[in-house]
């Protein structure tokens, strides 16, 4: 996309200004996503239009490249209109460091190492749960020829598919915004309520509730069907349990922030 088509799209007055700073970024699960100036603006790539998974990447990537270019554009005609000179701008040393300082604190935090023991813990499942899974379906298709009255084995497969794709989809997510949202309150609170912003930090710290609540829920779905896999369950959804305790006391106003069109 050409610069001035991309200045042209923003000029849609449905667009609703920052809805994508706190989304969780499932956008085929969005009901918003014509009012989103992200969405509209990013090629949407399916993987079944390409002949392999490597032409795929290729062009992700390229997107990820022309999405750069065109915000180095946007600056450098930002900072033309205002007189400063880019490459004047020297880099501050001990800004970098701070922030590398930042970075270290809010990965050693007790938070952010339970959402890490979470991720792996969830990560190890998956990855050995084929002969459980498998089991599962069997035992929902012979349930389904039996014709039980009490039991919808069409609704239960639909609940499981579901917990299938939230968990990994917020497997990683919720580790990345635990970080971000310790990060923001290191380094950008102060002004957020200088300017009587609601908190960057509050925003990212909801976008990982909204997962870690997700999340919860799907395992429970998973524990209610496969009662063979309480041992290994369990633990997560204790960690996952411990990991929601934690960021809403430690971000109290997280449940209340905001989201510009996602919660109004």
């Amino acid at each position: 996309m050409k610069l001035n088509e991309f200045k042209s799209a923003l000029d849609n007055p449905n667009l609703i200004p920052g809805i994508y700073n706190y989304c969780d970024r499932w956008c085929e699960r969005c009901s918003m996503t014509a009012r989103c100036s992200v969405f509209q603006t990013t090629p949407q790539l399916d993987p079944d239009d390409f002949a392999n998974e490597e032409d795929f990447f290729k062009e992700v990537f390229k997107g990820v490249s022309d999405s750069f270019q065109l915000t180095m554009e946007l600056l450098q005609e930002s900072a033309d209109e205002r007189g400063i000179d880019l490459d004047a701008i020297e880099v501050d040393d001990d800004w970098k460091e701070k922030r590398d300082r930042s970075k270290e604190e809010a990965q050693g935090s007790p938070m952010s190492i339970l959402a890490m023991e979470y991720l792996d813990l969830g990560k190890k499942w998956l990855d050995n749960s084929g002969d459980a899974l498998k089991e599962l379906q069997e035992n929902l298709q012979s349930t389904a020829r039996m014709r039980l009255p009490h039991r919808n084995p069409e609704q239960e497969s639909l609940a499981l598919k579901d917990a299938l794709e939230v968990i990994p989809y917020y497997l990683h997510q919720i580790y990345v915004k635990v970080i971000r949202a310790q990060e923001g309150r290191e380094e950008d609170d102060a002004w957020f309520e200088e300017n009587n912003f609601p908190k960057d930090s509050d925003g990212s710290a909801k976008v990982a509730l909204i997962g870690i609540d997700g999340s919860i829920k799907a395992w429970g779905t998973l524990l209610h069907h496969l009662s063979q896999q309480e041992d290994n369950i369990l633990p997560i959804l204790s960690r996952l349990e411990h990991l929601r305790k934690l960021v809403e006391t430690s971000f109290p106003a997280a449940r209340g922030f905001k989201r510009p069109g996602l919660d109004d």
